[in-house]
């Protein structure tokens, strides 16, 4: 892809941001003038398509999540049944489909994403509810910190489902996602800490969850 691409929606190479108003044409555009790639990304997605590659047995690994009433949704539902992923997506009518601009320059070696979250940002406890018999039947649950943002309840009613159990008998696994977590959704990452059996995280978010604890972060430097 070419910078000028990256000027006309005012985009820097090597960065992630949400987009505006400017960059709602910004995914038909790039599909129109250049080869575009589609895979069912998003965070938490992209780790259950990893999980599942370690199986020959396919559908071993469901992925929750919610999408529009939209062509992109039946792309992402192609995709992920295509690396064998058992798919549990709510329909949104109201709103389309999230999607990640990937914009690649310098000869692959950087990039500029934008994310459209939109559907993705409304997920509902009661489709949850409804398809719980795929909650009940996995052993590894995960998810990550940017569901806090999305529906916290939902995610609590997973957590507490694994620790109703006998121990050991289910793992409830948790991705610190981001640094800004910590400060914007402090009340419900002190809620769910103490259910996690193994949590995932980078040097940057677990010194912004050990501030948030009020713990001597010197100590951990």
């Amino acid at each position: 892809m070419d910078k000028e691409f990256l000027r006309k929606y005012d985009l820097q190479s090597n960065n992630v941001i949400r987009p505006e108003e400017k960059h709602r044409t910004l995914v038909q555009d790039m599909a129109a003038h250049y080869p575009v790639e589609m895979i069912a990304g998003g965070a938490v997605q992209n780790t259950i398509r990893v999980a599942q590659w370690f199986f020959s047995q396919p559908r071993v690994a469901t992925i929750f999540g919610t999408v529009g009433d939209d062509n992109f949704a039946q792309q992402m539902r192609t995709k992920a049944e295509e690396d064998r992923v058992l798919v549990a997506y709510l329909t949104d009518y109201s709103n389309p489909t999230g999607t990640c601009a990937c914009l690649i320059t310098n000869r692959g070696k950087d990039r500029s994403l934008v994310a459209f979250l939109d559907a993705s940002q409304h997920f509902s406890r009661h489709f949850l509810e409804e398809n719980f018999r795929l909650v009940e039947k996995a052993r590894i649950i995960y998810t990550s910190g940017f569901f806090l943002t999305v529906n916290f309840e939902a995610q609590l009613l997973l957590a507490r489902h694994v620790h109703s159990l006998p121990v050991g008998r289910k793992l409830f696994t948790f991705n610190l996602s981001a640094p800004f977590l910590a400060t914007r959704c402090k009340s419900e990452l002190k809620q769910i800490l103490p259910y996690v059996d193994i949590l995932f995280g980078n040097e940057a978010e677990a010194l912004a969850v050990a501030e948030m604890q009020g713990w001597n972060v010197s100590v951990l430097l």
